[in-house]
């Protein structure tokens, strides 16, 4: 899998040998500017310009635990 960043304020999973879109998370307010996943390959965490970091399931795309209004270290 290959996971992107957007201004359209998501953040997407790809299939990297077919290039297919295989889910977008949807919940930042703003600009998602990175995004990282675990070793295991379970939990993808990303951050935005709205001063958040999220967690999410990457199996399902389900957003777990949010930490909203974080100082402009975050970005």
């Amino acid at each position: 899998r290959l996971i992107t960043t957007g201004e359209d304020f998501t953040i997407k999973i790809w299939h990297i040998e077919s290039g297919n879109l295989l889910m977008t998370l949807t919940g930042h307010n703003n600009v998602a500017k990175t995004c990282d996943i675990s070793p295991d390959g379970t939990v993808i965490v990303s951050s935005s310009r709205d001063n958040s970091i999220r967690f999410w399931k990457a199996e399902t795309g389900e957003c777990f635990f949010v930490i909203d209004g974080l100082l402009d270290w975050v970005n």
